[in-house]
């Protein structure tokens, strides 16, 4: 899927099926709104799927914090098929963000540097 900044795609990594997001620019709530429809969409094709999430934000601004609520409340309703969170980041805040999704979620989430790090720390 590509809307505006946010491209969403099914990908293979180390024979994992993962669920890649790549954000470019900043994540406003009509943004967040688009993707995480999508999102859901993707989801719901595979009901019985532990899906791997990327969230690549190497590209990402930064986000508005309803953008960053708004994602909270989808990871919950997807809590179930959700094994884990792999974070690209290089930018503190959007670490922070990070962090914060992670503790109300409670899914295992790692911030990692770039994508080739995936599975490997």
């Amino acid at each position: 899927m590509m809307s505006s900044r946010t491209i969403i795609e099914w990908v293979s990594i180390q024979d994992k099926e993962c669920l890649r997001f790549r954000f470019n620019g900043h994540l406003n709530v009509s943004e967040a709104c688009r993707a995480v429809a999508e999102w859901k969409k993707m989801m719901s094709s595979r009901p019985d799927a532990r899906v791997v999430l990327i969230w690549d934000c190497i590209n990402m601004l930064g986000y508005d914090s309803d953008a960053r609520k708004l994602w909270t409340k989808a990871l919950k309703e997807v809590k179930h098929q959700t094994k884990e969170i792999w974070v690209i980041t290089n930018s503190s805040i959007i670490r922070m963000g990070a962090g914060i999704i992670a503790m109300t979620s409670h899914i295992k989430t790692k911030v990692i540097d770039s994508e080739d790090q995936i599975f490997s720390v």
